[in-house]
This record gives C-alpha cells, sequence and structure tokens, in this order.
C-alpha cells in the first residue's frame, strides 16, 4: 500500500496523494484497521486543505465520520458529516450533499435520534431523486427502513425494502 502512495506522490498513477491516502484508508478499513484508517483520511483531509480541494477534503472528512461512527463516537462523527455538509453546501455538489446526508442519517440513528434521522434521510432520498441518482435513493431508502427497524416498525421497513428490491429487478 505505502507503494501505491509513493507511486501517487510522484504523480506516476494520475491521481492525486489524498486520493491514494482515501484509497489506502478503504482497504485498512476493510482489513479493520480503524487507527490507521483514521490517520489516511485524517492526513487526506488536512492534504486537501492545504491543496484548496473543497470536495476532496469533504469526502475525506466523511470518511473519517465513518470511522468514528464504526467506534462508537457518534456525536465526534455526526460533527464531521456536517463539516462536510458544509463545504458541499459551500460547492454546490448536490451528490455530495445526499451523501453526507446519508452518513448523518446514520449518526443521528446511532444516537437514537429517530425523528431526526427519518428526516435527514428523507432529505437525502429527495436530493438524490432531483439528481436522478436512483442508487443513492435507493441507499437513503435503506437507511430508512434500517431507521423503521430500530423504531420497531418491521412491517413498514419491509415494505420499503421490498420497494427498493423492485428498483433493481
Amino acid at each position: 500500500m505505502e507503494e501505491a502512495l509513493a507511486l501517487c506522490k510522484q504523480n506516476i498513477m494520475g491521481v492525486g496523494e489524498a486520493d491514494c491516502l482515501m484509497a489506502i484508508g478503504d482497504v485498512l478499513w476493510r482489513l479493520g484497521d480503524y487507527p490507521q484508517t483514521k490517520a489516511h483520511y485524517s492526513l487526506a483531509a488536512k492534504l486537501c486543505r492545504e491543496q484548496q480541494d473543497r470536495v476532496g477534503e469533504a469526502k475525506a472528512i466523511c470518511g473519517l465520520s465513518h470511522v468514528n461512527l464504526a467506534l462508537g463516537e457518534c456525536y465526534q462523527s455526526i460533527e464531521q458529516v456536517m463539516e462536510a455538509l458544509t463545504i458541499y453546501n459551500e460547492v454546490s455538489d448536490s451528490a455530495g450533499q445526499a451523501s453526507a446526508l446519508r452518513s448523518l442519517a446514520k449518526g443521528y440513528a446511532a444516537k437514537g435520534k429517530l425523528p431526526t434521522a427519518n428526516k435527514v434521510a428523507e432529505q437525502a432520498k429527495a436530493i438524490s431523486i432531483e439528481c436522478g441518482d436512483v442508487l443513492a435513493a435507493a441507499q437513503a431508502d435503506v437507511i430508512l427502513s434500517e431507521i423503521l427497524l430500530d423504531g420497531g416498525e418491521w412491517d413498514a421497513a419491509i415494505r420499503l425494502l421490498l420497494e427498493v428490491k423492485e428498483v433493481f429487478s
């Protein structure tokens, strides 16, 4: 992995160092090495900030928020997603906004704030539909179904998941 990062630093692969750091972070995430995942995403966010790559910075911050949510650091995760959402709003990146809102909904759900999580997931779905992104809208529906399950609304969750399934049939 570090060899790939060295190539990125030389810009041989046509992608930036921050992108490589995030890709390595993704691999480390899958391997369960959360401390190293956080380190790679933190460095990627710092590099993007220095290079004034606002979208890259927001993406790296969202990556950090996912790790913190997995570690049970829900409030930190929510704060990070809010920071990323602010950036996506500033640069008018609708797909980024929808992605950040989905992450925010997961954070609120993890804290047991189900009505807030539901509202945020609905916002993510609406933005995804406006953008014509069927997959992102379906991802928002999956989050909504998880919120329903957390609230004990089994039948409604199943109905929603069946609707999502139809999208991919």
